[in-house]
């Protein structure tokens, strides 16, 4: 059997019915005329196909080395999945999803790379495209599942206050202290407890003194001050 089969090679030998005409074929594998003349010159000359040209019409049959490729892909298409199936998938899974590419990526020989692509595009774990003469490759549903991801846990936000709106509890504690500096009415009752009983109606009794008591201080103080600064002038 061919050493450089590719995927490409089985897609374009299971496509191939009866007598194929190449003219139209370009259509059956979604690359351009001129791609897929070159692709059908290169597997006659691996001995998978039989092109016979005409005027106008050239026809492409199976040859006898494609029937025996393609009849063994179909054989191996049974066998259960493997370590190097498993590390394709996850190789494809990581971005590595064109043919020649994951060929060198794995260091795995061409045609057992393209019959494990074939094996996992049939059992449905890989799907497949062709865009100039090139495979690219995607997971189905039931790939992706072997790739053992587990998603993380979204972690919920604590659910709190909106923005500019205090807890209660900050609230209480930011009474006092908003009582205390406005002056309002009967701010010692907001006090922290302290380590001995307080006298609140003393507390009430002193600060009412000291307000009392202030004003007259201060006119004592300046009558001093000016009495002084008289007598000193007398005797200049």
């Amino acid at each position: 059997m061919a050493n450089d089969l590719t995927f490409l090679d089985l897609i374009v030998l299971e496509k191939v019915q009866g007598d194929t005409v190449m003219e139209t074929f370009f259509g059956e594998i979604g690359t351009s005329f001129f791609d897929t003349a070159a692709l059908m010159g290169t597997m006659q000359v691996k001995g998978l196909i039989s092109i016979k040209s005409g005027v106008g019409r050239s026809t492409i049959t199976r040859a006898p080395e494609g029937e025996k490729v393609l009849g063994f892909a179909s054989s191996r298409v049974v066998e259960p999945l493997d370590e190097l199936d498993h590390a394709i998938i996850k190789a494809v899974a990581s971005g590595t999803n064109e043919f020649s590419r994951m060929q060198d990526q794995l260091n795995v020989r061409s045609e057992d790379l393209a019959y494990r692509f074939y094996k996992m595009t049939k059992q449905g774990y890989l799907d497949y495209s062709i865009r100039n003469a090139k495979t690219y490759f995607t997971l189905t549903e039931n790939g992706f599942k072997l790739t053992g991801f587990i998603p993380k846990k979204v972690q919920e936000k604590p659910i709190g206050p909106p923005p500019g709106i205090k807890p209660p509890a900050q609230a209480a504690q930011a009474k006092p202290m908003e009582l205390l500096i406005t002056g309002g009415e009967d701010a010692t009752k907001h006090l922290p407890p302290t380590k001995g009983p307080v006298d609140i109606k003393k507390k009430q009794a002193e600060l009412k003194l000291m307000r009392t008591i202030t004003p007259i201080i201060i006119i004592i103080i300046i009558a001093a001050a000016a009495y002084a600064v008289a007598k000193y002038l007398k005797y200049i």
